[in-house]
């Protein structure tokens, strides 16, 4: 299979930490603010739930990518 995108480790490491921390903490924080200054609910709702869907597709492609390179690993040992 040719590789067509590679991150560094770096890379790796910052774009887990985003779906990890970062962005789950700014959905929390959208809900809480926004409830607090009496933001519109169902906007609210559009705006963290927009969010957590992209946050979730990032892990799906994290996750993809952790196994590839674990499946590159494994070759590279045989």
């Amino acid at each position: 299979m040719k590789k067509v995108f590679h991150l560094t480790d770096e890379q790796y490491d910052f774009a887990k930490k985003c779906v990890t921390m970062y962005a789950p903490g700014v959905g929390v924080a959208i809900t809480a603010i926004g409830t607090l200054w009496g933001a519109n609910p169902d906007v609210l709702a559009k705006i963290v739930g927009t969010l957590t869907a992209l946050t979730g597709l990032a892990g799906v492609f994290l996750n993809i990518s952790t196994n590839q390179y674990n499946k590159g690993d494994e070759s590279d040992e045989s």
